[in-house]
């Protein structure tokens, strides 16, 4: 069954109270997807091409942003928009690194509401 980015938030939210810190991983990871797929079906949408870089495509979509690429979004979106949202997009991408990546470091409880709260703000920034 088809899954949409949402799914992944409210996934991410389920653990309420995680104390278990692979339920906080998790949740962080899937916060971080919920808002970055959202933002990547809105770009196919409006038939935005990313830069072409040598990054990956996470990288692509912040950068493209961050360059002003991605105007058509909202039906016009200000340079201003795409830099706060690259901003937000790329704090959680940070988060979701340190989730997946740096099992040495903890993953605390402000970091999952932070990042479902950037998510938020993602979903605000582009209804």
């Amino acid at each position: 069954m088809p899954v949409i980015p949402n799914d992944f938030l409210m996934l991410a939210q389920n653990f309420t109270s995680s104390c278990d810190e692979i339920q906080l991983r998790n949740s962080v990871s899937r916060a971080y997807y919920a808002g970055y797929l959202h933002v990547v079906s809105r770009i196919k949408s409006a038939g935005i091409n990313l830069v072409t870089t040598q990054t990956g495509f996470h990288d692509k979509l912040i950068h493209t942003l961050n360059s002003n690429g991605c105007s058509k979004l909202n039906g016009g979106m200000t340079p201003k928009e795409q830099y706060e949202l690259a901003g937000v997009l790329s704090l959680s991408k940070q988060l979701r690194t340190k989730a997946d990546y740096y099992l040495d470091e903890t993953i605390t409880q402000f970091d999952k509401d932070s990042v479902i709260t950037n998510t938020y703000e993602i979903y605000r920034l582009v209804p």
